[in-house]
């Protein structure tokens, strides 16, 4: 079984092209979606329920109102491994379409083949950012190649802050069997690298494939908010010395 964990906040545009396109990849698997949605106030759930009518084998976890990022990860996680065996494949895309869904097919093969981890990767040869903002660049380009790389330093790990990841979800259950709440702390945008960082420390085996994150292909408002995620980072960073 492959998992989808989108979580969403008021991607009503976006979501219906997102779940097709994941459907005609993943056509003859058996997959579903777990959709997290973090208090929209638009029509985001009302989509998914009419994609769910046609066929589309989607289930919502519905926050009434916004949670942030870490809690929308461990109530979508958490939702994906009440019924996963541990070989199954979990993976985390965003809501937007910047998670090309072309890419699940090497995302879920690389677990299947004995990686642990699969990242889709803006720092591979092949990969790219058209239309992300310079100044978002430049921050991520610092935080994933410099900062994480050194104070961490996940081996065969360049992007520790995108999103879309396959997980084997024998290990994302070791790690709230370890973890607990705890394995995501951070309320917002860290999560992410928090996550793979702690689940990196159980031993994880890690690989990448190269994302072309086409920013300009994002249908929603961002919510990340620079500053504040600069800080988390900075308490995240703190609390893995």
């Amino acid at each position: 079984m492959i998992s989808l964990v989108i979580p969403t906040l008021n991607e009503e545009r976006a979501i219906g092209p997102l779940l097709r396109a994941c459907a005609a990849v993943l056509r003859g698997e058996a997959w579903r979606v777990i959709h997290v949605d973090d208090g929209s106030t638009d029509q985001t759930v009302a989509r998914v329920d009419e994609l769910r009518a046609e066929g589309i084998p989607a289930v919502t976890v519905r926050h009434e109102v916004n949670r942030g990022i870490g809690q929308s990860f461990r109530d979508g996680l958490t939702r994906a491994l009440e019924d996963a065996s541990d070989h199954d494949v979990v993976v985390i895309m965003e809501g937007d379409m910047t998670s090309d869904p072309a890419l699940l097919p090497a995302l879920v093969g690389a677990i299947r083949d004995g990686h642990d981890i699969a990242i889709a990767s803006r720092y591979r040869p092949g990969s790219g950012q058209p239309g992300f903002p310079l100044r978002r660049r430049l921050i991520s380009w610092v935080l994933n190649r410099i900062v994480l790389r050194l104070w961490v330093g996940l081996p065969e790990v360049r992007d520790y802050s995108i999103f879309y990841r396959a997980h084997r979800a024998g290990l994302l259950r070791r790690g709230f069997e370890v973890w607990g709440e705890r394995l995501m702390t951070c309320p917002g945008f860290g999560a992410n690298a928090e996550l793979l960082c702690k689940l990196g420390g159980l031993g994880a085996r890690c690989t990448e494939v190269p994302l072309v994150y086409n920013y300009a292909l994002c249908e929603g408002r961002s919510s990340l908010r620079i500053g504040r995620t600069i800080r988390e980072y900075l308490r995240l960073l703190s609390a893995l010395r």
